[in-house]
């Protein structure tokens, strides 16, 4: 029954078209860059796992682009972070992680490794 219940919770959610692949990107680099140090590692190989995933669901041409949306996001929040008026408002990080949770929701779960 539960099994029932989360299959339909997945398939009511819209998968993330090919279009949002450099914004989940550019939210990732973005998030790397609010990520404290001790959790980094963690995180990096949740953003290898969806980048395999984007692979794996919408091509090479979409991983290639999230790929360098990552680096444009990290390359941005290093700017952003240390502004008087960062690029996502008051509470930077906060905003910029709802977006990314949302588009990684959007992504499925990566694979998992055996």
């Amino acid at each position: 029954m539960l099994a029932v219940i989360l299959a339909a919770a997945v398939a009511a959610q819209p998968a993330l078209p090919r279009t949002d692949v450099p914004r989940l990107g550019f939210f990732a680099g973005v998030v790397h860059q609010c990520t404290p140090g001790t959790q980094r590692d963690a995180f990096d190989a949740r953003v290898r796992g969806m980048a395999g995933e984007v692979q794996r669901q919408l091509g090479p041409d979409a991983a290639f682009d999230f790929a360098a949306a990552f680096g444009h996001g990290i390359a941005s929040a290093a700017v952003s972070t240390s502004s008087e008026t960062p690029l996502l408002g008051q509470d930077f990080c906060g905003n910029a992680r709802r977006t990314f949770e949302e588009g990684a929701a959007r992504l499925g779960p990566a694979p998992r490794r055996q």
